[in-house]
This record gives C-alpha cells, sequence and structure tokens, in this order.
C-alpha cells in the first residue's frame, strides 16, 4: 500500500537524519523537499560533515588549529609588547602602528586557515553554504588589513605629522572592526559545528554570546580607556585601542572554551558514525515503497 504523502518512485530518507539548521528528524522527507521546521532544503543536510570522511576531517583540523592560533597571536603579541614598553619606557615607541599590526595577525590568520589550509572542497563547501554572509566579510577584513598594513608600514618610515596621526587612527579603527568581524566569524563556525553535530543547545546560545561579547568589550574597552593615559597616547586613538582590545580578549576568552568543546565532541561524533560498521550516521536513502500495477504477477512458488 502506497504512502499517501509521498508519490511513487520518489527517494525519500530512510534513517535519522538531523537537519543542518534546527536538528529536525528528516526521517521520512523527500530528499527533494524541505525541513518541515525550518524550511531548510533536505539535500543540504545530506550534503554534510556526516558524509565526509578522514581526510575532510583532518582537513578541517588544520583549518580549526589556525582559527584558534589566530585567536591566540593577537592579543598576546600585543600584551608582551605593551609590557616591554612600560618596563623600558622607550620614548621612540609608537603604540599605535604595532598595535594595528598585530590587530590586524588576526583576520589574515582566518583567511589563511579557511581559504588555504582548508584544502579539501568538502570544506570549502561548508565555509560557502554554511557561514554566508560571513565569509565574505572575512575576504574584505582580509584585504581591509592587507592595506592597513601596507599604509602602517609606509607611514612608520615618514616624519610625524598631523596627516599621519589621522590615518593611523583611520586605520586603527579599520583594525578594530576587521578584529571584530573575524571573532564573530569563530563564532558562526562554532554555530554551524554545533548544528551539523546535532547539538541545538549550543547552537541557540552561541549568537548570545556574540551579542555579549561585543556589548562588554564595548563598555569595557571605553571605561578602560582612563588607564591607558599612563602611556600618553591621544584620546582617540586610546579609545579606538583600548576598546578593540577589549573585544578581541573577551571573544577570545568566550570563544575558546565553546571552539574546543564543540569542536572536540563534533568530530568524535562523525568519527563514532563512520566506524558504526563502516557507515555513516546516515543509515540509507531508499525509495519510498509502493506497488507497481504495470508488471504481471509473480509466478514463482512461495518460499517456506
Amino acid at each position: 500500500m502506497m504512502p499517501a504523502d509521498h508519490p511513487p518512485h520518489e527517494l525519500v530518507v530512510s534513517g535519522s537524519l538531523p537537519c543542518i539548521r534546527c536538528a529536525y528528524d528528516l526521517d521520512r522527507c523527500s530528499l527533494d523537499g524541505v525541513c518541515p521546521e525550518c524550511g531548510t532544503p533536505v539535500a543540504r543536510s545530506r550534503d554534510s560533515l556526516w558524509l565526509e570522511g578522514v581526510d575532510f576531517i583532518r582537513s578541517l583540523r588544520r583549518g580549526l588549529s589556525l582559527l584558534t592560533l589566530a585567536s591566540f597571536i593577537g592579543p598576546g603579541v600585543y600584551a608582551v609588547i605593551l609590557l616591554w614598553v612600560v618596563a623600558l619606557r622607550s620614548p621612540d615607541w609608537d603604540p599605535l602602528p604595532c598595535f594595528v599590526l598585530t590587530s590586524m595577525a588576526g583576520p589574515v590568520l582566518a583567511w589563511i586557515g579557511m581559504y588555504q589550509f582548508m584544502g579539501h572542497p568538502a570544506a570549502k563547501r561548508l565555509w560557502s553554504t554554511s557561514l554566508n554572509p560571513y565569509a565574505h566579510v572575512l575576504s574584505i577584513a582580509f584585504a581591509a588589513s592587507f592595506m592597513g598594513m601596507v599604509v602602517i608600514l609606509s607611514m612608520s618610515m615618514t616624519a610625524s605629522s598631523p596627516v599621519r596621526e589621522k590615518w593611523l587612527t583611520v586605520v586603527a579603527m579599520m583594525a578594530g572592526l576587521a578584529w571584530c568581524a573575524r571573532n564573530l566569524i569563530i563564532l558562526a563556525h562554532v554555530r554551524a559545528i554545533a548544528q551539523v553535530s546535532n547539538m541545538p543547545r549550543l547552537a541557540a546560545v552561541a549568537p548570545v554570546f556574540q551579542i555579549g561579547a561585543a556589548v562588554l568589550g564595548l563598555v569595557g574597552g571605553l571605561c578602560g580607556a582612563h588607564y591607558a593615559g599612563v602611556l600618553g597616547i591621544p584620546n582617540p586613538v586610546r579609545n579606538v585601542m583600548v576598546t578593540t582590545l577589549g573585544l578581541a580578549m573577551l571573544a577570545w576568552f568566550i570563544a575558546w572554551p565553546m571552539l574546543l568543546q564543540t569542536t572536540s565532541r563534533g568530530l568524535k561524533r562523525i568519527l563514532a558514525a563512520h566506524s558504526r560498521r563502516g557507515q555513516p550516521f546516515i543509515t540509507a536513502i531508499q525509495p519510498s515503497p509502493s506497488v507497481r500495477t504495470d508488471e504481471p504477477p509473480s509466478t514463482a512458488p512461495p518460499t517456506p
């Protein structure tokens, strides 16, 4: 007897298949249809981490390692240089170029981790499908970071002037926006991994961390701008520097445990799914049962 909700010979999902967006069970849903809960195409959920092999997992792990390195290198290098300058009290040190260079290192490493180290086609497909428009934002941030580095290095070789100070302030603001964009992209990737790994609670909490990191970083940076006056930095530049540093540090401490926990749990689930009888998490894709009326009945004797 043919089911009423599927036409004859329509391919449907047989087995548990979580939706890539809302984790809804797509069992018995048509492959050409959409998720009944959120409207995401079923084909997009099939083309996910569950169907990838070990090579993709290694590629994803390399890219995530570089993304986490991008979270450490910016605040770490800037903090070390800041402590060194405060200890030596060097009068010839210009804090703004150093700050901009270290803050722009984050988007550059994030771009390399996403588009270069993730060389597997499935990894690039994950970024292009799950993180739009974040991937395009990171490309813009990478271009702005590269241009900002060129401007900073060229102006560092010239004498100090009011025009140079204004340009450095603008580039510092660009660095702050690029760094914030990189932090949001990392958290968005955490949310995408959580959705694919069928952890809807963590996927729902990730936007709260995104908004909270931005608000707390802005408030903390503005309140802490007063303490940066000991270095003799101009007030607008000081606000930009401390605000960006506060955003980066807060997003760093918030995103780091989330990234570790989500990535490790997601990769463990994927590996466990592939090791289960050599099959992926999805059991099978089978045509819906139907009765063919255009074929003659079988004359074979029944088996005992």
